[in-house]
This record gives structure tokens, C-alpha cells and sequence, in this order.
């Protein structure tokens, strides 16, 4: 009988002394940042002693150190609170996966923990400000329809755009993408500027004089900025120019942004960042819309390798149409592209965050069909109906003018919404010009836009009465 109680109190001893050695084991690969083999060791540990909130901790820092997120944050809760850096990594867990609210609140809680004097407060604060952006941003999810994705390399990114030649023409150059109109008489290309010990890209602009290209000119604030600017496309009404830009308003790296020229003021109206889908905290970039086809491509280097980037082509709808009645988790993954509306169905298709290049071509998509009444007796709903080709250019400008009507009161919708929430006389003092000013230029486009229906009517009907 003592012999079987010291065979038990020396097996006893043993297990501890195996259990001690690798709880100091799994520490020194921690401490030497070998974490893939420290996630072995601490998952091992907790398998014997599961409530030990330092190996639930580690083994989250482990995890988030190799990249498995969810697991990681699984566990950051699961360990509470009583180690404080582990709310400072949560929240960077949150912020990665779009749960802003809850990595505010999170990080907020770390923040309380420490001074200014504290070497992660810069980084506090940085990560504070891109979690601000996020919950704001986050409310305005953009629903879209993605027809493609591929991964191509980062130099040959523009062979994935396939626009209409209406559009004009998309290039590069040594400093950048050059945009050159259909007409080809006008070009908005990237120049380097120097300031100070930094240089930086900006947008400049130049016309065809006769064989040759004027001086190009620099476009004005708040185009460009104290910070880079490039990757220009501008719509066919020359007035509404995509740029991409790595401003402090933007979400990290460089955002893709939309402003128009107001031609009363002579001036371009203050830059609208996309927002969700659209940007991220990587580089998203060169934005471009074929209006005729509805169809429009951006580049973004999320999820991606180095040297590669993902370029996706969506429908485009002047209208936006945000994410409703819908669960937050869908809108956080809508927001990041891991799920999408599929242009077969409109329902939610799953996006791989592995992507690859899409190898079937998706269902094609009725973009040149619309309803304008020629007579009593005719109604046209595509382009080919028209038997005068007057009457069908008309009818492409027509077309085109009422996109420009759509996205024109768009834009005056929420600069109304803006005034409406203004949080001060100053703000709404600013905007107050913008409004009646896009007031003024609806009402203009509109009586063209009435104009344009009636020659093209007229063009159409002589043709037709006379056979």
C-alpha cells in the first residue's frame, strides 16, 4: 500500500516538474517571438489547465501574431481583462475586422490605463483616429453589384480595365497614370512637386494645341493637397474627376475620393472619400466608370501580395444605394468585399479572402436599356430602336445628361443632410452656397435635358414619317 502512494506522489511530481518545463518552455518562445511554435506549447498548457487567463493571453497573442483573427479574439475575450495590453490588441483585432464600436470602446480602455509619456499613446492615437473614420464610415455602406475579380500584377494593373471608347483612354507614364479624353484634346496626368525634403504627386491638367500639348497646369484645392494625388479619370461630362489620394481624411494608404467643377464658382467642390466598399487601410486607387456600359473598375492592394493587386469591375448606378436592414455582421463583410450582391441574383455571394482570377465570365448585364417615348404610338428601350443616327447621339447625350441629373441631386441630397446635422453656424455657412449653387445647376441641367428629349423626338419622327 506505501509503495503504490509513493509510486502515485512520485508520479505526481513528475507530471508537475514535465508541466513546469513546458510552461517555461512556451514562455521562452514567447519572449523570443517564435510564435507558431509558442501557439503549440500554450494551446498544450491550456489543454491541462484551461482557465489560466496568462495562457489564454498569450495563446491569443500567439494566434493574432500568425494571423488567425477570429481565433485570436475569441480568446482575448476569453482571458478578460487583467493583463491591460490585452485591450490594446483586441481593439486592433475589432478595428481589423470592422467591429469599430467595439474597438473604440475597447481601446478606450487602454488608453485610460497610461500617459502620454507611454511609447504606444502615438500609436493609440493613430489607431484611435482610423477607428473613428471606421465608425462613421461604417454607417454608409455602399451596396454594389461585383461582376469580376482578378488578381493581377501591380505594373500591367490597367490591362484588367476594359472600357468603351467613349470613355477615353487610360496610361502610364513615368510618374503615373495618364487620363486622355474620347475627343482626345484633353489629358489630366500626375506631375512630381517638391516640398520641403518631401515630393509629392500631384494632378495637373493640359489641352491639344494643334500638334502639340499645352503647359500643364496644377489643379487647385482641394483637388490636390499637401499630401499625394493621382490616378485621375474623369466622366464625360468633364466636370466629375475620380482621384485617388493618401490624405489624413482617407482610411490608410491612398483612398479613392470623387469632386466635381462647379463652373459658377470656377472651382471643384470639396472631395468625397467613397467610403466603404471602396476604401480601405490598404492602397485603393483608380477609379473608373463606363457610363454606357453601367459598369465601372478600382484596384486595391488588400489581401494581396507585394507586388500584385486586386482589380474589380462592379455595375455602376449613379443612384447609390446603401445597406439597410441588414445584419451588422453582413455589413461589416460587405464592407471589407468578403460578401457581395452577384449580379445573376442580387443576392449575397461570399468573396474567398484568398482571391483568384475569375476564370467564367459572369452573366452579362442589360446596361443600354431605358424608356423614352418617341410619340403616342412608338417607345424606344435601347439605342438600336433609333433609325437616325442624329437621333440616337442625341439620345446617348440624353442619357448621359440624366445620369449627370441623378448623381448631381445625389450629391445635393446629402450636402442637405450635412446642413441638417451641422453642428454649428460656421458649417452650415459653408454649405449654404454649395446647395443653392447645385440647386441652380439641377434646375439648368434638367431644361436641357427637356431640350435635348424634344430634338431628339424631332429627329427621330422625320425620319420615320418619311418613308
Amino acid at each position: 500500500m506505501r509503495t503504490r502512494f509513493l509510486i502515485l506522489i512520485i508520479a505526481a511530481l513528475s507530471s508537475l516538474c514535465c508541466y513546469a518545463q513546458s510552461a517555461t518552455k512556451a514562455d521562452e518562445l514567447f519572449q523570443q517571438q517564435q510564435y507558431a511554435q509558442a501557439c503549440t506549447a500554450y494551446q498544450s498548457l491550456l489543454g491541462s489547465n484551461p482557465h489560466n487567463q496568462l495562457y489564454q493571453y498569450r495563446y491569443a497573442r500567439c494566434l493574432q501574431q500568425t494571423g488567425k483573427t477570429a481565433e485570436a479574439i475569441r480568446w482575448f475575450e476569453l482571458a478578460g481583462e487583467r493583463y491591460a495590453l490585452r485591450n490594446f490588441h483586441l481593439a486592433q483585432l475589432y478595428a481589423e475586422t470592422y467591429r469599430f464600436e467595439d474597438a473604440q470602446n475597447t481601446l478606450e480602455k487602454y488608453i485610460a490605463t497610461i500617459d502620454e509619456n507611454n511609447d504606444r499613446y502615438p500609436q493609440c492615437m493613430q489607431l484611435l483616429e482610423y477607428i473613428k473614420k471606421g465608425c462613421r464610415y461604417i454607417r454608409r455602406v455602399e451596396d454594389i453589384v461585383i461582376l469580376d475579380s482578378i488578381v493581377v500584377l501591380k505594373q500591367h494593373f490597367l490591362a484588367a480595365y476594359h472600357l468603351g471608347s467613349d470613355c477615353g483612354t487610360l496610361s502610364a507614364d513615368s510618374c503615373g497614370i495618364v487620363f486622355t479624353n474620347a475627343r482626345g484634346d484633353s489629358r489630366l496626368q500626375v506631375l512630381t512637386k517638391t516640398e520641403g525634403d518631401s515630393t509629392l504627386f500631384h494632378i495637373a491638367s493640359c489641352e491639344r494645341l494643334l500638334s502639340d500639348w499645352s503647359a500643364c497646369d496644377t489643379l487647385p484645392e482641394p483637388v490636390n493637397s499637401s499630401f499625394n494625388t493621382a490616378y485621375p479619370f474623369m466622366l464625360t461630362d468633364g466636370m466629375t474627376l475620380y482621384f485617388a489620394s493618401d490624405n489624413e481624411e482617407g482610411l490608410g494608404g491612398y483612398d479613392i475620393y470623387l469632386t466635381r467643377f462647379n463652373p459658377a464658382t470656377n472651382s471643384w467642390l470639396t472631395p468625397e472619400n467613397l467610403g466603404f466598399p471602396f476604401n480601405s487601410a490598404g492602397n485603393d486607387y483608380m477609379m473608373a466608370i463606363d457610363e454606357l456600359q453601367a459598369k465601372g473598375f478600382f484596384a486595391t492592394d488588400r489581401r494581396t501580395t507585394a507586388d500584385s493587386v486586386v482589380v474589380y469591375s462592379f455595375v455602376y448606378d449613379s443612384q447609390k444605394h446603401y445597406l439597410r436592414d441588414t445584419t451588422g455582421q453582413y455589413i461589416r463583410q460587405a464592407a471589407q468585399l468578403l460578401s457581395y450582391s452577384s449580379p445573376a441574383t442580387g443576392n449575397p455571394s461570399p468573396v474567398t479572402t484568398n482571391l483568384s482570377p475569375v476564370t467564367t465570365d459572369p452573366s452579362p448585364v442589360t446596361t443600354n436599356q431605358f424608356t423614352i417615348i418617341i410619340n403616342d404610338s412608338t417607345v424606344f428601350h435601347s439605342f438600336s430602336d433609333f433609325h437616325s443616327p442624329q437621333a440616337q447621339q442625341l439620345a446617348r447625350d440624353y442619357i448621359l445628361l440624366l445620369k449627370t441629373i441623378q448623381e448631381e441631386t445625389e450629391a445635393l441630397r446629402d450636402n442637405r443632410e450635412n446642413y441638417r446635422l451641422a453642428e454649428t453656424d460656421e458649417q452650415q455657412l459653408a454649405l449654404r452656397p454649395i446647395i443653392l449653387t447645385q440647386e441652380k445647376t439641377i434646375r439648368n441641367l434638367s431644361a436641357e435635358s427637356s431640350q435635348l428629349l424634344k430634338q431628339l423626338r424631332a429627329a427621330e419622327n422625320s425620319v420615320t414619317s418619311n418613308p
